[in-house]
């Protein structure tokens, strides 16, 4: 688990990608971490629902405002309004989440990329998935 570390996450926006034939949405996830000696660094994660579903399951019984949360329910998407709907959901759900979560679960370090783009990666590794 990470303590106190200083991040920014958003989901700008959308992108269709063919997976196996089908149009699939994946979310834009932007994450702005800034280090203890003040050095910001920047990077882009592109989840789909069942990313943000999985990770939802795992960590919603963790507190009190992910047990009430609303995840969006897995549906057909009728245009840009319910892609925009559901990308503010998500938004709202990591922002939760790295807010209210501390020290941050090992499945939302991971889903954030945070082992691959800080040097938290290296605390992450030495203690057996735990940082």
């Amino acid at each position: 688990m990470v303590h106190n570390i200083a991040l920014s996450i958003t989901v700008p926006s959308t992108t269709f990608r063919n997976v196996n034939y089908k149009k699939v949405i994946f979310y834009q996830i932007v994450v702005q971490y800034v280090a203890i000696n003040g050095m910001m660094t920047a990077w882009q994660i592109f989840s789909r629902y069942n990313d943000f579903l999985e990770l939802f399951k795992v960590l919603q019984h963790t507190c009190e405002d992910l047990e009430t949360f609303e995840f969006p329910p897995k549906r057909v998407l009728n245009g840009p309004k319910s892609v925009m709907e559901r990308k503010e959901k998500f938004e709202e759900f990591i922002r939760i989440a790295v807010v209210r979560l501390n020290p941050l679960p090992t499945e939302l370090f991971l889903f954030l990329e945070l082992d691959k783009h800080t040097s938290l990666s290296r605390t992450l590794q030495s203690n057996g998935n735990e940082a």
